[in-house]
């Protein structure tokens, strides 16, 4: 699908995409990154320019002439989504790095029939896509309606995260209880990077060599960390899958988070939490347990939860900003930061294996930086 491998920005509105997509053509053409542009004026990019019938050519045509520059290495293109684009599905499907709403005005209702028919075409652009980041102009009143009515949206994809993030907590708490840390820590780590990498890259992400190098000793520095050498035990099979399941449960946290815009922060978070208050207490009341901390504990629980939701704020606005298939590597570094915090401040030694583990750690989070 092109539109899975150029950055596409949407542009939809009443007035002001033509204009709009001039200025981010600027913009991006100052800084030598080459750019094109389907919409009302034309269709240009690089040195070619086409005469444009309709603002927004039919999917067929949008979707070669995203191929021819992507072809012609095109990194960026905006397009002009019109309404009667929308509502004919000339752009559905496809993938878009910024969806941008200007504004909604009296307008094509010979075509709509009402401004309710039009102001739902134009939602459809956030909809009916895939849209990583979006943006509203909160100033105008239907832009502030489509921003609230999203931010909705992110909040359930919070609670979705978190039910996630609580399956795979329980299963790798289940089997750490049944067996060896040295099988089940190492297994849910992998397994936890693995997933979104694979789902980034399905997604269209694009990874220069140094960061697939970096993603590749990232994940061999996350099984060492989280290895710890011991005594050989007979292993069950259930305990592999658990501990596997527990790692693509948090790999689906990861991916679901990502899913959120970043205009929304930080209902996804807040979504999050309450999915885990409203999921802890149900099991209190079902399974009758009892939750009264113990004597002097109240502080450390305070601290984790503090520290716990800041993790997820920090989190999302990486994943907001950046790739998920180098963002989820970096954030599965956590083993190492317990095996360093345990080092100082609890005297524990460290295993060669962790040690090396760290070092690779360190070459990995150098090279994704880097780059």
């Amino acid at each position: 699908h092109p539109s899975e491998r150029i950055a596409l920005t949407g542009i939809t509105g009443t007035n002001g995409k033509t204009t709009t997509s001039y200025i981010l053509e600027a913009l991006f053409m100052a800084k030598e990154i080459r750019t094109g542009i389907i919409g009302t004026i034309n269709y240009h990019y690089g040195d070619k320019k086409f005469s444009a019938p309709v603002t927004t050519p039919e999917s067929l045509d949008v979707n070669r002439i995203l191929n021819e520059m992507i072809e012609d290495k095109v990194e960026n293109c905006f397009l002009e989504v019109s309404s009667h684009a929308l509502k004919q599905s000339r752009v559905h499907g496809m993938h878009f790095n910024v969806g941008i709403f200007t504004n909604l005005t009296r307008d094509h209702l010979d075509f709509h029939g009402n401004m309710k028919d039009y102001k739902n075409a134009k939602k459809k652009l956030f909809l009916r896509n895939h849209v990583q980041q979006k943006v509203f102009n909160i100033d105008d009143s239907a832009g502030q309606e489509f921003a609230e009515e999203f931010k909705t949206d992110d909040f359930f994809l919070g609670a979705l995260a978190s039910s996630f993030g609580l399956c795979g907590l329980t299963l790798l708490y289940r089997g750490l209880a049944k067996g060896p840390m040295a099988i089940v820590a190492p297994i849910t780590a992998v397994a936890c990077a693995t997933l979104p990498v694979i789902w980034g890259l399905l997604s269209g992400e694009k990874l220069s060599t140094q960061q697939i190098v970096g993603v590749f000793i990232g994940l061999l520095a996350i099984f060492l960390v989280s290895w710890t050498p011991g005594e050989r035990a007979a292993i069950k099979g259930s305990l592999i899958l658990e501990a596997l399941i527990a790692g693509l449960a948090f790999g689906a946290f990861f991916i679901v988070i990502d899913g959120t815009s970043e205009t929304t922060a930080p209902w996804p978070v807040v979504g999050s939490r309450v999915f885990s208050v409203v999921a802890i207490f149900l099991f209190v009341i079902i399974g009758r347990k009892k939750i009264k901390p113990e004597r002097n504990s109240t502080p450390y629980i305070i601290g984790a939860g503090f520290f716990d939701t800041l993790a997820n704020v920090v989190l999302l606005a990486a994943l907001n900003k950046g790739l998920l298939s180098l963002v989820s590597v970096l954030a599965s570094f956590y083993p190492a930061v317990t095996v360093l915090l345990a080092r100082f401040f609890l005297k524990e030694m460290m295993l060669k294996s962790q040690i090396i583990g760290l070092l690779l750690g360190l070459i990995s989070i150098a090279l994704l930086a880097v780059s």
